[in-house]
């Protein structure tokens, strides 16, 4: 009887400590582990932290410049992957369609950011950034544009 009210006064105890630092903002609260416990638990895993970079990861769905210019209201402001051509450069940004060559359209895509000085005609390229609409004018008069997070990557 003695050891259970050792135990009790000592867990009580604890708990009122806990309470107390709770109370007055103190980062460190000690729980007391539960009487029926018999062997501690291993402690939790860390995980990385969440990037606080708008980056987004290589795991996207890859669309066509197209899937995603004739249906923006889906992609506004969103991380996207899309695969597409250089058709014209333009100073600030260059346009990107699912051709090769042709005619530009409104359906067409600009792209600013790193790495579009690289990109060369006729190749095929992966762009992956966020997908906006207005803040930049283009020469194909397209409300949208996407803003790169990565470097253009060839296709292989």
């Amino acid at each position: 009887m003695k050891v259970k009210l050792v135990l009790a006064t000592a867990t009580l105890t604890v708990l009122i400590i806990g309470v107390l630092i709770f109370k007055n903002s103190y980062s460190v609260v000690y729980y007391a582990p539960s009487q029926t416990q018999k062997e501690q638990s291993p402690a939790p895993t860390a995980r990385p932290a969440a990037s606080a970079s708008p980056t987004p990861t290589r795991n996207l769905p890859l669309h066509t410049i197209g899937q995603v210019t004739w249906h923006p209201k889906n992609y506004i402001n969103q991380n996207v992957s899309m695969q597409g051509y250089l058709l014209k450069r333009e100073v600030g940004y260059v346009i990107f369609s699912d051709e090769a060559t042709g005619p530009i359209t409104s359906h067409d895509l600009p792209v600013v950011g790193p790495g579009i000085d690289a990109v060369q005609l006729g190749q095929k390229y992966i762009l992956e950034g966020r997908f906006i609409k207005g803040g930049l004018e283009s020469s194909n008069k397209s409300p949208y544009h996407l803003e790169l997070s990565n470097v253009p990557r060839t296709t292989r």
